[in-house]
């Protein structure tokens, strides 16, 4: 496919909006060189967004940390002899269990916050996830372990690759607005005609 419009295409898209020319010729030039700038393609239409990977990584976090609470309110119950299912039932219980746990909760996940930022978004860091191919092999590389951690598992993106990392490029949306003003155009010309006739 060619990276503009035929010039076909371009004559009959002029036709159409020959009604609305003199009333807002400016207007509809700008809208007919924005339609001849469109390239074809698959790969025009979404492009990489980092504010995808920035919301993805933001909830792989505070899944870990719900999970971390979770790990560390059931050992602290377990030092206190508490079984899984006084906890689980006793809101009290957990809730007293949530605040001894909550202070080294918290720094632990100060770290992996800070860990977190970092590997992705630190200016001297080795990615720059702007860049699609950056932010997978940050996304891969990524492991961490808390420092004195007894847990056998690090910290690591696993389920990244089912993540929706790409969304309509800007001009393509531009294009889109440029297609429903010029609807618009010509939708108030033809009124405009049935008014008068």
């Amino acid at each position: 496919m060619s990276d503009r419009l035929s010039p076909q295409r371009e004559a009959e898209i002029r036709e159409r909006f020959a009604a609305t020319r003199a009333a807002r010729s400016s207007d509809v030039d700008a809208l007919l060189a924005e339609l001849a700038a469109v390239r074809a393609g698959r790969d025009e239409i979404e492009g990489y967004d980092p504010g995808l990977l920035k919301d993805e990584i933001a909830s792989t976090l505070a899944q870990w940390m719900r999970d971390d609470l979770d790990d560390r309110i059931v050992q602290q119950a377990r030092k206190c002899g508490y079984t899984l299912e006084e906890v689980a039932s006793t809101p009290d219980i957990r809730r007293e269990l949530a605040r001894q746990v909550r202070r080294a909760w918290r720094k632990a996940n100060r770290e992996l916050c800070e860990a977190v930022a970092s590997h992705f978004f630190s200016d001297i860091g080795d990615y720059n996830v702007e860049y699609e191919a950056d932010a997978h092999r940050a996304l891969h590389d990524f492991s961490y372990r808390a420092d004195g951690s007894d847990s056998e598992f690090p910290y690591y993106f696993a389920d990244w690759h089912e993540w929706r990392l790409k969304d309509y490029t800007p001009g393509f949306l531009h294009c889109c607005h440029a297609i429903r003003h010029g609807i618009d155009l010509w939708d108030a010309a033809r009124n405009t005609k049935a008014v008068a006739a």
